[in-house]
């Protein structure tokens, strides 16, 4: 008997018209529905993971849950080296901000869905983000209470922190309300043994001010029966640092301090809802970001203190439709149409004792997106199934920006899964970037004996250091090129390898470490003494003529569920392996993908094995400073920042083991040594760096005995954490085996091993 399935897309997914074709009148016809809150697309999720996956991770809100996932859901291209935060859903829909989703608990979360750059292109986002849609459980509520304690194991500070979070979800919507105090104390040159040479004033010099940070967050969600949506989000924080910066050059034995604080509003506002086929989205957000930093120069001489203030307005909305205008014979067409606008006022203030310099920016932004993915042939729908599944998707975008004009961007690309469980994905994107208002009007601020190495004589040199913003920086233009290629053999195992192929023109960057062709190629950014020594040095951003790229990127993710092994023995080895995952992969459309664990009981129950490992291997990474000048091989002997050159390999480790309550969790990160010229001086070798951390929690729900005795213990969950096992921290030597001061352990990790202990229980 032949069965056909058709798919109802229901919740955020746009619905599409699958119309079984009956044979003849015996036709039996199943229906499927999607996954609510599930993301409707042909291109399948990288990794899935239910409730009991999320309970095995050991996340307290969805904020953690995702750094969990950190080799998962980075890409491997863009100009953040694969660190670009991923493009958030909640329940398949767009959000203001992640500030909506943030401080979500763990428990409240059903399923996570991870999918790879491509589809934040669908979606009229970045191609150098992937995609992480959270799915929310219905009818959720609790009271949450968590305090941590973290020290570094050489002692010298400590950090302490308390959060309240209160979450409630209904039919009718949902509501989050959270608050987090966070305090540590200083660290001091003196506590990691650094001398200062000739003037020793290290007791006096701050390796970590003293930080106090609050932030208070709510959140407000209505759903109506239409399938119309509105969430609003309101937020604060507020952070107080003091730092001292060492005994002034004059004279005395008050410490020059540095006080800076912080103060940000935020407000957002998501409204949604369908139209027939089509999804829309209004989002609106509004923020004020307030900074003051107060630099005391002589406190003997009661001289001027420097002071700089800066204030930033924005304003935001963005209007997105998503739907199928038509339908082909592969399947339906997909169209994404984003239009919005941005206001942004930006105002610094400088005031030292050579006076006063303010600068003012005013900025507002139209931006139009169009996306359109076309099928070319599907085997679902039985058209073409001889090649495959195969999309072309097409973008174009335009800015115009009241500061520097018009800039485009588009792009184009091709996916193509041959066989169920491999697909291959091709990218090009081209795009124009302006600078951000702070690279263009930060306050200027001097620190007066700041300590930084200086490649071109090799050696570590207290000098006056600028920092602040640019207003001569020029747009960059950028033009990427991303080739693919995913394979899942079953549901425990993904393999994947990513090229990335990276090119810019006047790329905009902080000021790189100082050589002699950086030093020649931006005149004036050093001053030098009579004898060449350096005294002063102009941090501000600069424009390089030209930077190159090209990383290949592969990895695999492998998971295990398991349960207690019939015949004794250790679970997860030679066990029996669990049931299938709960809620399954979905039918119909996309949205699958591999699951990180099975399902085995409830929330928590059962075991589960797991490991992420990528590695990362760099063909291609150079830099040409400005026109005229050598280019700087950054893989060999050049360096642009004062932790080395560019490694030609590095890698990511996420592995986990939890059963019935028990979890551990461990990470690590490794990346090759490089070697760095240093103009006249000796070159500079900078070892590898490995590094590994343990996580071990415990739900103490799991355990009855416990419990019985001490009921009051029910929905907590004790953690342990330790930070970089070792102690690893990365050496630099010169040929004869001696570490430049500015190189010293204190210097390059302050912290080194670090251990946190936290108490959380849910009411």
């Amino acid at each position: 008997m032949a069965v056909a399935a058709s798919t109802l897309v229901c919740g955020s997914a746009v619905a599409q018209d699958a119309a079984p074709k009956a044979d003849d009148a015996s036709t039996i016809v199943v229906t499927a529905d999607r996954l609510r809150g599930s993301v409707d697309t042909t291109i399948p999720a990288t990794l899935t993971m239910n409730e009991q996956d999320v309970a095995s991770v050991g996340a307290s809100n969805v904020g953690e849950l995702v750094a969990s996932l950190g080799p998962q859901t980075r890409s491997g291209g863009g100009r953040s080296g694969g660190a670009g935060f991923p493009v958030m859903l909640l329940n398949g829909r767009r959000v203001s901000s992640f500030a909506e989703m943030r401080d979500l608990p763990a428990e409240a979360v059903q399923r996570v869905e991870v999918f790879p750059e491509e589809v934040a292109l669908k979606l009229g986002y970045s191609p150098d983000q992937r995609v992480v849609n959270i799915i929310l459980k219905p009818g959720f509520a609790a009271l949450t209470a968590e305090g941590t304690y973290a020290a570094p194991t050489k002692g010298g500070r400590q950090n302490a922190q308390a959060e309240l979070g209160w979450f409630k979800a209904t039919k009718e919507g949902r509501i989050t309300l959270n608050a987090d105090y966070e305090r540590a104390s200083p660290l001091s040159e003196a506590e990691r043994g650094i001398v200062q040479p000739g003037f020793n004033d290290a007791a006096f010099r701050t390796l970590l001010p003293t930080s106090e940070t609050l932030q208070l967050n709510g959140v407000y969600n209505r759903a109506w029966k239409s399938g119309t949506g509105l969430t609003l989000n309101l937020g604060y924080t507020l952070n107080h640092q003091t730092s001292q910066l060492g005994l002034p050059l004059s004279g005395g034995s008050d410490p020059i301090d540095r006080t800076e604080r912080n103060a940000t509003l935020h407000a957002g506002l998501t409204i949604d809802g369908n139209v027939g086929r089509w999804q829309w989205a209004l989002t609106a957000t509004a923020d004020q970001i307030k900074s003051r930093t107060l630099t005391e120069r002589s406190p003997v001489l009661n001289s001027r203190a420097d002071l700089g203030r800066s204030r930033i307005t924005t304003f935001g909305t963005l209007y997105s439709l998503t739907g199928s205008p038509l339908a082909l014979p592969a399947g339906p067409v997909s169209l994404t149409l984003r239009a919005g606008f941005d206001r942004l006022s930006f105002k610094s203030e400088t005031e030292t004792s050579a006076g006063s310099r303010a600068a003012t920016l005013d900025r507002g932004v139209g931006i139009g997106r169009v996306n359109i993915d076309i099928p070319l042939t599907s085997r679902r729908e039985n058209f073409g199934q001889a090649i495959g599944d195969l999309s072309f998707n097409a973008n174009f975008g335009y800015r115009r920006l009241t500061d520097f004009g018009g800039l485009v961007s588009y792009g184009s690309g091709l996916t193509w899964s041959p066989v169920k469980g491999l697909t291959a994905t091709a990218t090009y994107t081209a795009e124009d970037a302006a600078p951000t208002p702070q690279q263009l009007g930060d306050p200027t601020i001097v620190t007066p004996q700041a300590t930084v190495f200086d490649f071109v004589r090799g050696e570590t040199v207290a000098v006056r250091v600028t920092r602040g913003g640019n207003s001569l920086l020029a747009a960059d233009q950028r033009r990427d090129v991303k080739l693919g290629l995913s394979f899942a053999p079953n549901d425990m195992l993904t393999l994947e390898a990513n090229y990335f192929r990276t090119r810019s023109t006047n790329a905009v960057s902080t000021f790189p470490a100082l050589s002699t062709v950086v030093e020649a190629a931006f005149p004036g950014r050093a001053v030098r003494d009579a004898t060449g020594r350096l005294v002063a040095l102009d941090q501000r951003p600069v424009n390089f003529a030209e930077t190159r790229s090209d990383t290949l990127r592969w990895g695999l993710t492998f998971s295990k569920p398991f349960k207690q092994p019939a015949g004794g023995g250790m679970p997860g080895f030679g066990g029996r392996p669990g049931g299938p995952q709960a809620g399954g992969r979905p039918t119909g459309r996309g949205g699958g993908g591999r699951g990180m664990m099975g399902g085995i009981g409830g929330p928590g129950a059962g075991g589960r094995l797991y490991v992420a490992l990528y590695h990362s291997f760099k063909l291609r990474d150079d830099a040409l400073i400005a026109p005229g000048f050598a280019r700087l091989d950054l893989r060999k002997g050049d360096a642009l920042g004062f932790s080395g050159g560019s490694p030609r390999h590095s890698v990511e480790l996420e592995s986990g083991w939890f059963y019935n309550g028990i979890g551990f969790r461990v990470s690590g990160a490794w990346r090759s040594p490089t070697t760095v010229k240093t103009g006249t001086a000796p070159n500079l070798r900078f070892s590898g760096l490995a590094t590994i951390s343990l996580r071990a929690f415990i739900n103490l729900d799991q355990r009855k005995s416990l419990i019985k005795a001490a009921p009051w213990l029910k929905g907590t969950r004790l953690a342990f954490r330790l930070n970089n096992i070792t102690g690893a921290i990365q050496n630099v030597r010169d040929p004869s085996g001696a570490t430049p001061f500015r190189y010293q352990s204190g210097y390059v990790d302050p912290l080194g091993r670090t251990f946190e202990i936290s108490l959380r229980k849910v009411f």
